[in-house]
């Protein structure tokens, strides 16, 4: 039985997410690395204006996650939309804004708010 090349790109473990393409970074032999990307349609399944509530407040992500308890980390994760919050996160999170859940978060994108700025400053 022969050894397989070191050097060889390794494929994907079966527990890669469906939709992933691979690509590995060459690294010193026999060294290499699978690395998982996006799948190519990727977009957010929920939007979300956590970052506004929180300026709105002075809140920084340390700040809103010990109040919720999780860690910073997921705050910055929910404001890059790479996660979707559970209900129950989101419902913690609306509260401590003390607003209704859907003015944090829609499965629509939300309207720019620059144009509602400048609409409001000219009335």
């Amino acid at each position: 039985m022969t050894k397989p090349d070191p050097r060889a790109p390794r494929e994907a473990p079966s527990h890669a997410p469906p939709g992933t393409t691979n690509r590995t970074i060459p690294t010193t032999p026999p060294e290499q690395y699978v690395v998982y990307t996006q799948h190519p349609c990727h977009h957010p399944l929920m939007f979300n204006r956590i970052a506004v509530f929180r300026a709105e407040l002075g809140l920084s992500r340390k700040d809103l996650a010990t109040r919720i308890g999780v860690n910073p980390q997921t705050i910055g994760c929910l404001e890059r939309d790479d996660y979707a919050p559970s209900l129950e996160l989101g419902l913690k999170i609306a509260r401590v804004f003390s607003t209704p859940v859907e003015e944090v978060f829609s499965l629509e994108p939300f309207p720019r708010l620059i144009p509602i700025f400048r609409q409001a400053e000219t009335r």
